[in-house]
């Protein structure tokens, strides 16, 4: 289960670090990335075997054929590409639009780069940067895109208070048209640390609100013009359960995640609106859940459906579990 945990001067929460306002961070940063890569190195390795368990991809399943030439089709760079900027930490895709997070540009100041598809290829579009932007931001480590709509998560932003940014896109252009941050902002809370767009509703996490009881953020637009409409919090929230580790929206149903909920079991949480009014419908786990399995790590919904992710289920393995709405209930599927 990821929690908080100190290295060096700072916290690092999951794969991120969370440097102390006023820190230096170049040191740390490299400890931390070194990690990182450590982690990621044993994940290729993983996928690498997978791979020699079939003689020829002719002989793999259907499904992973499929996902090797999905893959093969284009592999998606930026133009101004670096080591360690990790691009691709955070992904979105809409339509012909795909956004990727980098992170770690220019010293943690952070990058999002914009693509699109004409036909079968994908180039790319803009390089989105924060108006305001500072090193140690960490623009893009969330990414989400809905038709024309970006939007990209800061969680370092102001003293790890953190802020996200809307960009809308004019023909080929993209341009900035807010900077959200909650109305009860204070330092750690890591607002942006997830996002989540659907048409003219964005969804920011801010998991270490309140004593790690964690929050998600609803914001409305009007014209160009982006308010907070309300602010979402687990009808049993604790300390340290993480709600807002994950978010995701469709159209008005919301899905929050908090992974660390019953220590470690997980619990998603849906929100359905009415008018300018979001409640709490129902609260998801798993049924075979339990400690430190991580439910909720992962968060997606699409209509009536809801897939949430478990990383730690059976010693790491992980699962996944949909969910199916029927009215007011949601009840698991598989």
């Amino acid at each position: 289960m990821r929690r908080p945990f100190r290295l060096g001067g700072a916290v690092v929460l999951g794969a991120m670090l969370i440097a102390p306002a006023g820190a230096a961070q170049a040191g740390s940063r490299s400890a931390t990335d070194g990690l990182v890569r450590g982690a990621r190195s044993a994940l290729g390795e993983q996928v690498a075997g997978a791979g020699r368990s079939f003689g020829s991809l002719a002989q793999a399943p259907v499904g992973l054929r499929s996902a090797v030439a999905a893959v093969v089709q284009q592999k998606l760079t930026a133009s101004d590409a670096a080591s360690e900027n990790f691009f691709g930490f955070s992904v979105a895709v809409s339509g012909s639009t795909a956004v990727v997070g980098a992170y770690a540009k220019n010293s943690g100041t952070g990058a999002a780069y914009v693509f699109v598809r004409s036909g079968s290829t994908w180039t790319q579009q803009a390089e989105l940067t924060a108006s305001d932007a500072v090193s140690g931001d960490v623009f893009g480590h969330s990414v989400a895109v809905s038709g024309s709509t970006v939007v990209v998560g800061a969680q370092n932003k102001n003293s790890t208070a953190g802020a996200a940014y809307v960009f809308v896109r004019s023909g080929s252009t993209w341009t900035q048209q807010a900077e959200l941050t909650a109305s009860d902002a204070a330092s750690g809370d890591l607002f942006g640390f997830s996002v989540a767009v659907s048409g003219s509703i964005v969804v920011v996490g801010a998991p270490i609100k309140n004593s790690d009881r964690g929050a998600a953020y609803v914001f409305g637009q009007s014209g160009s013009t982006w308010t907070q409409q309300q602010e979402l919090t687990a009808s049993d929230a604790a300390s340290c359960d993480h709600f807002g580790w994950s978010v995701s929206a469709s159209g008005s149903t919301a899905v929050v995640g908090a992974p660390c909920k019953n220590s470690g079991t997980g619990a998603a949480y849906v929100f359905v609106q009415s008018g300018s009014t979001w409640t709490q419908q129902a609260e998801l786990t798993a049924s075979d859940a339990v400690s430190y399995e991580d439910f909720g790590d992962s968060v997606a919904v699409s209509g009536s459906t809801v897939v949430v992710g478990a990383e730690g289920k059976n010693s790491g393995t992980g699962a996944a579990y949909v969910f199916v709405q029927s009215g007011s209930t949601w009840t698991q599927q598989a």
